[in-house]
């Protein structure tokens, strides 16, 4: 069919939309042709439509299906290991491991009585252990009326005030005291184990006025003179100023120094190394640390049995741990009929818990 028969066919088809005019128009092949592409036409979008649906229940279909099970990885078990004959072991022979090693870290037992304020605590127990000392400030101060100028007496005069808690006037007379030190022609050792004496004790007051920067300067320069007969002491006031500025560990380390200084060959007697014990056990008592805290007691008292403080201390482990009739035998041990009689009243007023 030649373009122009195609274009007669459709100014035909156009102008006249009556189909049997149009198909009257065509010749019998025309006819036959356009009887098989209106075949093909419709056999090409039956297959489309075959197809769209075909594909619209394949997805429906994978929609609804449940999702296949996970395979559970499988883990391979070792062989069981057969020891040779001379590993091999007699259970009946095996002996028990002691009690103190299977529990060799027992936890802190339940605190009773916490305490909250650290200083306060301390402030409290250095009163009331200084409280009734036989200090005869009157004499020290008629010797001093009589050679002013003498460091040595001005160091006892401020030491009497601060066993008497007065610690703002002993931190002015152990200024006095340093001042006249450097003044005095005393021997260079003499002089040095002075002026240690004179920080030691004038850091003690200002721990006790809550001074605790100031206290840790005067400490460190204290440590700066090397004086082995403190120097332990140093090191013990310098672990309860860092206490007081929470600083836990830095305050431990200060009291394990001050132990190392105390071992043998330098020192002969045990009542340093049992003051230095009682004083970390009180550490670990304003850390909480009771249970720790006695263990030290314990440990001093075996060196010094009488030590006071270590018992006073003791019994306030205890209290905090609750055991108040094991603390009032502490309590009764270390202390004179008068304060013993004090802190009984006080316990007995105490709210129970």
């Amino acid at each position: 069919m030649n373009n122009l028969s195609s274009i007669t066919v459709i100014q035909n088809f156009i102008g006249s939309f009556s189909p049997s005019t149009f198909l009257k128009s065509l010749t019998p092949l025309q006819r036959k042709i356009g009887a098989i592409a209106l075949g093909a036409i419709a056999c090409f979008v039956a297959f489309c439509l075959a197809c769209r649906y075909c594909l619209k229940e394949k997805k429906e279909e994978i929609a609804h299906q449940p999702a296949a099970p996970q395979p559970i990885p499988q883990v391979p078990q070792e062989e069981p290991k057969i020891l040779p004959p001379q590993q091999a072991v007699d259970t009946d022979e095996i002996e028990p491991e002691p009690a103190n090693l299977i529990h060799a870290e027992q936890p802190e037992t339940e605190l009773v009585r916490p305490i909250s304020n650290a200083f306060h605590f301390f402030k409290k127990c250095r009163s009331f252990l200084k409280t009734g000392l036989n200090i005869n400030m009157a004499e020290i101060k008629s010797k001093l009326d009589l050679d002013p100028d003498n460091p040595q007496l001005m160091f006892n005069y401020g030491e009497a005030h601060r066993y008497q808690n007065l610690h703002v006037e002993a931190c002015d007379i152990f200024k006095k005291a340093w001042d006249l030190n450097l003044k005095k022609d005393f021997p260079k050792t003499a002089q040095k184990s002075l002026k240690a004496h004179i920080l030691l004790s004038h850091s003690e007051s200002l721990l006790m006025l809550e001074k605790h920067e100031e206290a840790i300067e005067l400490l460190k320069q204290a440590l700066s003179l090397n004086d082995a007969n403190i120097h332990d002491m140093i090191l013990q006031y310098y672990g309860l100023a860092l206490q007081f500025q929470n600083k836990e560990k830095e305050a431990i380390h200060k009291f394990e120094e001050a132990l190392q200084t105390l071992d043998p060959p330098r020192i002969t007697l045990s009542q340093e190394k049992a003051y230095c014990l009682c004083g970390y056990g009180l550490l670990l008592c304003l850390q909480n640390k009771p249970q720790q805290a006695i263990e030290k007691f314990e440990a001093a008292l075996k060196l010094d049995s009488q030590q006071k403080e270590a018992l006073y201390f003791y019994g306030e482990a205890l209290r905090m741990q609750g055991k108040d009739k094991e603390a009032l035998e502490k309590f009764e041990a270390a202390l004179t009929p008068d304060q013993f009689a004090v802190i009984k009243q006080e316990m007995e007023n105490a709210p129970k818990i």
